[in-house]
């Protein structure tokens, strides 16, 4: 369950990654451009928090009720979380498309960033709404344990981006918007591909009488997906907060090297909250079966996994941050200012191996 959870979580990652050191390369405005992308990920950060709202309780809920034995209730919680994520996906189009100059400036855009992070924000927008649904409706096939049919809708919509974006960025010669292009596109790739996959599930319906909120159902999902959505959250503001203390003592250049600490730390990470996202199916099942033996294995299992890969990744970072910076930004201005708050940014291996267990 966990090895193909954390390849699609480092497929996804990958593809923020590539995404970005394509921006970071387009002639002549690379390094500003990748500082507007920057401004972007607070705000990109809030479909995030409610992504992980609508995702992250469904699979130990539903994974509890299939241990059960109530596929009906199943059903239930996944007709009602559809409907929700259809109406969560509106509102972020609505909100952000309505105050994307005044967020923009909020979270840190100023006269040289600001058009750029408009631009990548207004077509981006639907995209990252979308991703909302994808991410609702796989991990429902997350918690029948169908978790390689979960990792190719995602794998699908990712590798579509990896293709589209150079062609949009450098052979359309689009620039930031031919990012924002590849990313709502592979998107609604993602979104399409796992509607049709739960429509013709075998196990797990999308019936048109659940298509309903249903406080009942919702309710214990949100429950437990409301931790992590209020820590990304306050990601987002920490981030909000960094990006305008930042631009008043730095300017772009510091915002740019923030942004690019915050993503190698995501990226390096990522295994540490795969693999706990892919042992709740587990436990979940287990809890509901009554089995607490395997729970405590698992969770034993995971407890030394994480801390492995948290201190090999700190000691690589040790290492190693200069060349990834370099990998990166090229080697200009902004990669040198960078590369040792990246390294500094890496000083507390435990870190995202605590957070996991919240």
């Amino acid at each position: 369950m966990t090895i193909p959870v954390v390849l699609q979580q480092f497929i996804l990652l990958l593809n923020s990654l590539v995404d970005r050191i394509w921006i970071a390369h387009i002639p002549d405005i690379g390094e500003l451009a990748f500082t507007a992308s920057g401004i972007c990920v607070p705000i990109i950060y809030i479909a995030f928090a409610l992504a992980e709202l609508v995702s992250r309780g469904i699979v130990p809920q539903v994974g509890w009720l299939l241990g059960g034995d109530k596929q009906g209730e199943a059903e239930h919680t996944l007709g009602s979380f559809f409907f929700l994520d259809i109406l969560i996906a509106l509102l972020i189009c609505i909100v952000f498309e309505t105050f994307t100059d005044g967020l923009v400036s909020l979270f840190g855009g100023d006269d040289s960033t600001s058009p750029l992070a408009i631009i990548y924000l207004r077509i981006a927008t639907p995209g990252y709404a979308l991703s909302i649904i994808a991410s609702g409706l796989t991990a429902f096939l997350l918690a029948e344990g169908r978790s390689r049919l979960a990792s190719t809708i995602l794998g699908v919509g990712i590798g579509l981006n990896l293709l589209l974006d150079p062609l949009f960025i450098f052979g359309f010669k689009w620039g930031v918007a031919g990012a924002a292009w590849a990313t709502t596109i592979s998107e609604l790739a993602s979104a399409g591909l796992a509607l049709y996959f739960i429509v013709e599930n075998r196990g797990l319906r999308l019936r048109r009488r659940n298509l309903r909120l249903s406080w009942k159902h919702l309710s214990p999902c949100l429950a437990l997906g409301a931790t992590p959505m209020l820590l990304v959250l306050a990601e987002t503001l920490q981030l909000g907060v960094y990006n305008r203390v930042l631009l008043q003592i730095g300017g772009d250049m510091a915002i740019g090297a923030m942004a690019l600490a915050v993503m190698l730390n995501d990226f390096f990470y990522f295994p540490v909250y795969g693999m706990a996202f892919g042992s709740q199916p587990i436990t979940s099942y287990n809890l509901g079966a009554g089995q607490p033996e395997r729970v405590h294995s698992t969770l034993r299992i995971l407890l030394a996994a994480t801390l492995a890969w948290s201190l090999a990744v700190w000691l690589v970072m040790m290492i190693f941050s200069a060349p990834i910076t370099g990998l990166v930004l090229g080697s200009g201005e902004l990669s040198a200012y960078t590369a040792p708050l990246v390294k500094l940014s890496f000083t507390a291996p435990s870190a995202p191996w605590v957070r996991t267990y919240i």
